[in-house]
């Protein structure tokens, strides 16, 4: 019996969470309530949130398939997947019988079993890292890393490709002290990782405002090319 899932939404030609072109999945909750998150919508089983059984979701794939056959897949994205770890382990384990390429794109927030449960199926994992410093990660977020590093350190042991995310904030994220820390830690990694630096944006703000949300880092400005470029740069300096 194919079990159901709380989805947020459904994008079917997702071009940036993962190679070409993707049906994107959103699904709903997330418990790290991250003060810059562009999609506060997603926190949460809201009445917009749809139930999907896994095989309704495959169903809308098999409908545009013809536009991700050659390079894409689909992608899980949130809100927080993974805790949802059921649901997403049949929908992941019927997308690899189908040979379809999948992805997840993940905060690391969520409990480590569903994460043992899924990695076998996860091609490529998009791994946001909010801060790599454990106090400033809980000003940001509602959490310490501990448990987002343990989990992390699941996916480093596998064979999945990875990214690792981290948010550009101008006088947060960026500082040297915080890039340092980002630094060390990523130099303390095993195994190969793509890094992508975001920059900071308000794009978000208006969903938090909607949800009657108050959005305290509404005076910080959006992150320059310069300010990523900057960073990339302090990143890979020896």
């Amino acid at each position: 019996m194919s079990r159901v899932g709380h989805i947020h939404s459904l994008e079917n030609f997702g071009t940036v969470d993962g190679p070409g072109t993707r049906l994107v999945v959103f699904f709903s909750g997330c418990k790290l309530g991250c003060k810059f998150c562009h999609n506060p919508d997603t926190w949460e089983n809201n009445p917009e949130t749809k139930k999907l059984l896994v095989t309704e979701i495959l169903a809308t794939y098999d409908r545009y398939k013809v536009f991700y056959k050659n390079s894409g897949g689909i992608t899980c994205t949130g809100g927080e997947p993974v805790l949802q770890g059921d649901f997403l382990e049949e929908l992941l384990t019927e997308a690899k019988s189908r040979d379809i390429h999948t992805v997840v794109d993940t905060s690391g927030f969520a409990p480590t079993v569903n994460f043992q449960k899924i990695i076998p199926y996860v091609d490529h994992f998009l791994f946001s890292i909010k801060s790599a410093n454990s106090s400033l990660h809980r000003e940001l977020t509602n959490s310490d890393n501990r448990v987002i590093l343990e989990n992390l350190n699941l996916i480093l042991q596998s064979k999945s490709k990875l990214t690792l995310r981290y948010v550009i904030i101008p006088g947060i994220t960026n500082t040297p002290t915080e890039l340092s820390f980002l630094k060390d830690f990523l130099n303390s990694l095993s195994r190969p990782y793509q890094l992508e630096l975001l920059p900071y944006h308000l794009l978000g703000k208006e969903k938090w405002q909607r949800l009657g949300l108050s959005y305290s880092l509404e005076e910080i400005s959006h992150a320059s090319p310069k300010e990523i470029e900057a960073a990339y740069t302090f990143i890979n300096s020896k």
